[in-house]
């Protein structure tokens, strides 16, 4: 009786005993190998400490050792994969043991962030401000037309071809003339540029007998042949009108004059080249005028007397036209003409000319 008396003495002193760790505990150990005698090695804390220090208790007996080595101990209870439950190095269960427990909403094992669970256990979710893996855009808020959809899943952009909040149209281009500008529907509504009212003035006031063909210029300006009234005008920006060839009676004639002087015959197709000289058919559709910038004209292509699709390699200007049905300037600034009974494009070569009418025709 008296000898179990002394043990159970001897065993509350060892288990009261609790002193500072000493020089030994800041000694890394992985194993009893690294600690110098007495001490010994903790494996859960990578320290050595002294006999004294773990008060003789060895994680996992189920005793708490009141030196601090341990945090918890639950015995056999300790538990690696059992939420919330003291883990098996006597440590407490926390964030990065790879274990969710009832504080946390992930658990992948660390504590970084930028990957799937952030580094305070809590799941990533759209709208906390944090760009996830699984996240295109993440701006802290779950609202779209911000710039990051409501999803965190697009970046909103003008011009991706998706129409996002905010948006009335997206077509993935920044052509503003087709119904979609700046990703806001363009509405065209027509209006009158001339064709009514009395003559001279603003376009809009000025009235047209038969208008047959327009051409924009490279200023802006608008040029319209109204073949009823044998005159060609033009537009400018500010919506006023003037005439720019005809005297509003038909003929043939004013070619080395002001064009204003000239009488046209049956003025049609027209077209701008880049340096403003405007050219016309005219003639019965076999001839083309050109008008200067300097407001005088000259005879450009075709003579009505010449034998249709004639002239090619010689001047232009007696060559024979079956019927000029359309004319364009291509990008060299050459002319091109549409002979419709001849059934050829015919090109107009002003490269090599030095007078007017030098100038050939070609064949493409």
């Amino acid at each position: 009786m008296r000898r179990v008396v002394l043990v159970g003495l001897c065993l509350s002193l060892v288990w009261c005993f609790s002193a500072e760790p000493d020089a030994g505990a800041l000694i890394a150990c992985a194993g009893e190998e690294d600690c110098p005698e007495p001490l010994v090695c903790v494996p859960e804390r990578g320290t050595c400490f002294t006999i004294e220090q773990t008060n003789g208790r060895v994680c996992g007996d189920g005793f708490l050792s009141s030196s601090g080595v341990e945090r918890c101990d639950d015995g056999a209870a300790n538990s690696d994969v059992v939420p919330d439950a003291c883990r098996t190095d006597c440590l407490e269960a926390r964030c990065g043991d790879g274990v969710i427990d009832s504080n946390e909403t992930c658990d992948d094992g660390n504590t970084v962030d930028g990957d799937a669970c952030p580094g305070e256990c809590k799941q990533a979710f759209c709208g906390d401000n944090i760009l996830a893996p699984q996240e295109v855009c993440d701006d802290g808020n779950l609202d779209s037309g911000d710039g990051c959809r409501g999803d965190c899943q697009k970046t909103e952009a003008c011009g991706d071809a998706i129409t996002d909040v905010g948006e009335d149209c997206d077509d993935g281009n920044d052509n503003p003339a087709d119904g979609c500008d700046v990703c806001r529907t363009v509405i065209w509504s027509p209006r009158v540029v001339t064709g009514r009212g009395a003559e001279g003035g603003l376009a809009v006031t000025t009235a047209l007998r038969e208008p047959t063909d327009i051409t924009v210029a490279p200023d802006g300006s608008v040029f319209i042949v109204d073949a009823g009234q044998f005159r060609i005008l033009r537009v400018d920006a500010d919506g006023l009108v003037s005439v720019v060839a005809g005297t509003g009676v038909q003929g043939l004639d004013g070619d080395g004059g002001l064009a204003i002087n000239a009488r046209l015959d049956s003025p049609d197709s027209i077209v701008v080249d880049g340096r403003g000289r405007v050219f016309f058919v005219d003639d019965t559709r076999q001839r083309v005028r050109v008008i200067d910038v300097d407001g005088t004209m000259q005879a450009f292509a075709g003579d009505p007397d010449a034998p249709t699709g004639s002239g090619d390699g010689g001047p232009a200007t007696v060559a024979g036209f079956g019927e000029i049905a359309d004319l364009a300037i291509d990008g060299l600034g050459d002319v091109l003409i549409l002979d419709i009974v001849h059934g050829s494009i015919r090109r107009v070569d002003r490269r090599h000319r030095q007078p007017l009418c030098w100038t050939r025709v070609l064949h493409l």
